[in-house]
């Protein structure tokens, strides 16, 4: 309790700031080593199945032990040393908020604590409280990969630091790998959240997170949601739209069309599937594949032909810069005044030197 009251004074603390106005955070930045683990979590999983199987636990269901045997507890792990092999199960128990590094509470299968900090995680960077809130929240289920314990600053607990996101393995509450799994201190986090249920629950979450500008946690809801209901044509899209806000164009191309060769796709979707699809080329500057498409859509679907006409014009222009080398410094400079930091949509041209 101790532990949680001073994590939730620093979160306090860091509210505050963000009410008002403060200058930049420095940093001291020490380089050391950082550890991040290349093996599945299934592998770990059966990393001592050999040794359950000699060790003839009477009256244990096998699969179980195998499954415990590979965990490692926050009692067990040393100080400066990264436990190969083996995984930790924990879950959150505090709102986590972030400094340098995101940061809150978890505790392990026998109801230990530690605070766990979590480096370069996607998305956290200058994120508020809010946002962080909604990529951790209270009560999920994490297994890290061959964790570490550090010592902290001054005479502070230990710490669980995770410095590669990958680490980290989301579980859900019907997890295989959470079978025969019994938490010490109950089955429900307090300020847990109720998880959705439903397909439309889903949506719902994940297109409040998308409104708000949470295009992370968005594109989790989605995929949390397409785990249940993999069919389903609305999440697959709507991800595809967050993709497209986080710049992974890759993947919202492929929604797009993994949506589209469903055999229950609704003829009511093709148009947000093609125009979403259209811009995921644009984005990976397929310009000629992205105006033919935007183009045939226009075709299609005249009612569409007015959102359609802008980008088959910008594809125009991005292929012409990219070819010949001719940009519109005029246009680029006014667009620079009016949307300050933003990245300009220009093409990179490569030509010869003279």
């Amino acid at each position: 309790m101790q532990l949680l009251r001073s994590v939730e004074a620093s979160r306090q603390e860091v509210l505050e700031k963000e009410r008002g106005s403060y200058g930049p955070q420095k940093q001291t930045i020490i380089v050391e080593e950082i550890h991040f683990s290349k093996i599945p979590l299934e592998k770990l999983d059966r990393s001592r199945s050999s040794i359950v199987l000699r060790a003839r636990v009477e009256g244990a269901d096998v699969d179980t032990v195998t499954i415990l045997w590979a965990l490692v507890s926050l009692r067990q792990m040393h100080i400066r040393q990264t436990h190969k092999g083996k995984y930790l199960l924990c879950r959150t128990i505090s709102f986590p908020f972030r400094i340098f590094s995101v940061q809150m509470v978890v505790e392990d299968v026998n109801g230990d604590v530690c605070t766990m900090t979590v480096y370069n995680y996607p998305g956290t960077v200058g994120a508020r409280s809010q946002l962080v809130e909604a990529l951790f929240p209270v009560g999920s289920i994490l297994a890290i990969r061959e964790p570490t314990l550090r010592s902290a600053a001054g005479k502070g607990d230990p710490l669980l630091r995770v410095d590669c996101p990958s680490d980290i393995i989301w579980l859900e509450p019907d997890d295989e790998r959470l079978v025969g799994v019994n938490w010490k201190t109950g089955g429900h986090v307090a300020n847990s959240p109720s998880l959705p249920r439903t397909e439309e629950e889903w949506k719902k979450q994940g297109n409040d997170h998308h409104q708000k500008g949470y295009y992370i946690p968005a594109a989790v809801s989605y995929s949390r949601g397409l785990q249940r209901f993999p069919a389903s044509s609305v999440l697959r899209l709507n991800r595809a739209m967050t993709y497209l806000q986080l710049e992974h164009y890759g993947a919202a191309l492929s929604d797009c069309e993994t949506a589209q060769e469903g055999e229950d796709f609704p003829e009511s979707l093709r148009p947000k599937a093609l125009f979403r699809a259209a811009k995921a080329l644009y984005g990976l500057t397929r310009w000629d594949e992205a105006e033919r498409s935007f183009a045939d859509m226009a075709d299609r679907y005249p009612s569409e032909a007015a959102a359609c006409n802008p980008w088959i014009q910008k594809c125009k222009d991005r292929r012409k810069e990219a070819t010949e080398g001719e940009y519109d410094w005029v246009a680029v400079f006014k667009a620079a005044q009016v949307a300050e930091g933003c990245r300009m949509d220009l093409a990179e041209f490569t030509g010869p030197i003279e």
